[in-house]
């Protein structure tokens, strides 16, 4: 059922404001991303027909926002999963490769 409650509920997840640290990080660091890639990724010049290597602004967009959206989606994993019966384990197993690619991602603009 599509309520204001389930609305409101799942923001509440998404950005971490639910108590857990890892993602409430995790989403604050997604939205610098986004940040880095519109400002320092694109030139507003009105004669622009390369937007970082897109054809579009709307793909540079697309970019900005899903993959750099893809690792906070695998923060919000963290807890969910029983790799190996091991609560430490399972969440590095999630954790390290999201944080990765968090820096991976801010690392390729940033360079």
């Amino acid at each position: 059922m599509f309520s204001v409650g389930n609305v409101k509920a799942k923001i509440v997840r998404v950005t971490g404001l639910n108590g857990d640290p890892i993602i409430l990080i995790s989403f604050l660091w997604y939205l610098f991303n986004v940040y880095i890639h519109v400002s320092h990724g694109l030139s507003f010049d009105s004669d622009t027909k390369d937007f970082s290597g897109f054809d579009s602004f709307e793909g540079f967009m697309l970019s900005a926002v899903l993959f750099t959206f893809i690792p906070h989606l695998l923060c919000m994993e963290k807890g969910k999963h029983d790799f190996l019966g091991v609560k430490v384990v399972n969440e590095a197993i999630i954790l390290i490769p999201a944080f990765l690619l968090h820096y991976v991602l801010s690392g390729v603009i940033l360079r």
